[in-house]
């Protein structure tokens, strides 16, 4: 009877085994977070993976982007905040306040978040994104606060309009000390770190990085920026008084990427008799926007017959840019010679812009076919 009871236990724990076997392989389980990761996951990249430290009540902004694996406006994305450590407050770039464990729609990839920290020591929440699928991401931030004896104020845009790629924008600066009693003179700036030029309180010639300079009026200074880069630059800057150690800060420029377009590029004449005359490539090239008529162009040979003569054509597989200048309305033109000596056969060019600040263009590419003679078609 032992045996009996024995032996069904033993079958009974088999089959219950079996069943945990089935239920994994069927992909009921373990697998479908897999599949459903894997066709409506997402990646979460913050931009400034280290902050400097802040002062009690300085904005720290926080630079993320969403890259999903599927269409983004297919799915709701939502994100809420959790606030680990320090008193403060999170609120994005509309000036919404993040209330813990509320949700809030997430309606762009790139997002901008800003953190006020309202006390000493360190600061640290969990931003966790989560789409309508049920997948989850978080992004742990974590901000040093400090009692200083200044702060600086956000910096005010003074240029007018949107500021390009070469464009020179002009800023004012503010730093006010904590306490009235605290000291107003012996205030100096050094720049740390800048993809670009810096002008300081009206200076012709931009300023030496990392080199200490005297603050006249701390109540009111401005900084000029010039980058060729685009996007959002960052400025790195230290700033100290005679009673304060130094004090790292950064700020955020914005610069527009500027655009080349060429519309209506193309050869006059397809089929070409070597030693002919009057051929040549035009288009119409825009610079958006237009500062200077200057333009770079390369006319590359792609594609040529077997054993070309390289000295009968004034073009070459060169990738180096030759500069131009653009004629009235944006036309430009480029004279196409097929000397008598070349060889015939089929010819592929390509064409391609690009501005001073390696801004590209399409490349536009086409055929022409180069004869030793006139065909017996072409009548007198």
């Amino acid at each position: 009877m032992n045996k009996i009871v024995r032996m069904s236990l033993v079958a009974l724990l088999v089959g219950v085994s079996l069943v945990f076997v089935n239920c994994s392989k069927d992909g009921k389980w373990g697998d479908d977070y897999e599949r459903k990761e894997e066709v409506y996951g997402f990646t979460v990249t913050r931009f400034d993976s280290v902050f400097p430290e802040k002062a009690i009540g300085e904005t720290t902004r926080i630079r993320i982007n969403i890259k999903t694996n599927y269409p983004f406006d297919k799915l709701k994305m939502r994100a809420r905040v959790i606030y680990n450590l320090g008193k403060g407050r999170l609120k994005n770039e509309l000036g919404r306040i993040f209330v813990p464990n509320e949700s809030y729609l997430v309606n762009e990839t790139y997002n901008i978040f800003e953190y006020i920290g309202n006390d000493e020591g360190t600061h640290r929440f969990t931003i966790e994104f989560f789409n309508d699928m049920g997948i989850k991401k978080e992004e742990i931030v974590t901000i040093n606060y400090a009692m200083m004896t200044f702060y600086v104020e956000t910096p005010k845009k003074i240029t007018n309009g949107d500021i390009y790629q070469g464009d020179e924008c002009e800023y004012q600066f503010c730093i006010t000390p904590r306490k009235e009693t605290d000291p107003v003179n012996n205030y100096e700036i050094k720049f740390n770190e800048f993809d670009g030029d810096i002008k300081f309180n009206g200076l012709s010639t931009p300023v030496r990085k990392k080199q200490w300079y005297n603050i006249p009026q701390i109540s009111n200074f401005k900084i000029k920026l010039m980058s060729v880069k685009s996007g959002d630059v960052t400025l790195y800057y230290s700033i100290k008084n005679a009673t304060s150690g130094e004090k790292v800060f950064s700020f955020q420029h914005k610069v527009k990427q500027r655009r080349v377009i060429a519309r209506d590029v193309n050869i006059n004449n397809t089929t070409i008799v070597r030693g002919s005359t009057g051929n040549f490539i035009s288009g119409k090239i825009q610079k958006e926007p237009q500062t200077t008529s200057k333009i770079f162009y390369r006319v590359q040979l792609k594609n040529f017959p077997t054993n070309y003569n390289a000295s009968a054509i004034n073009i070459d597989v060169s990738s180096d840019y030759k500069e131009g200048v653009l004629m009235n309305n944006e036309q430009w033109k480029f004279p196409l010679e097929i000397r008598n000596n070349a060889t015939p056969g089929k010819y592929k060019i390509g064409v391609i812009f690009k501005d001073e600040y390696n801004n590209f263009s399409e490349e536009t590419n086409f055929e022409i076919d180069v004869l030793s003679g006139q065909p017996s078609w072409v009548q007198n």
